[in-house]
């Protein structure tokens, strides 16, 4: 989940946004990739990639702990 405090301003891409709603949901990061493959069909593996490495700068900058 998120933690407290302030943020700044992200521009999301789609897969941004729903790694987002996932996350704000209380998804861990597993979960949420698991679930963005099914429910967008991800057969290239691409979304997994994109959510993967935003789930990493979303740590980096500490706006999600797990």
């Amino acid at each position: 989940g998120l933690p407290p405090g302030p943020y700044e301003a992200l521009v999301l891409s789609p897969t941004g946004a729903a790694v987002m709603r996932e996350v704000i949901a209380g998804a861990d990061a597993r979960t949420v990739i698991d679930t963005l493959k099914v429910k967008y069909e991800d057969k290239t593996g691409e979304m997994e990639r994109e959510a993967m490495q935003f789930i990493a700068q979303l740590r980096e900058k500490g706006l999600i702990t797990e």
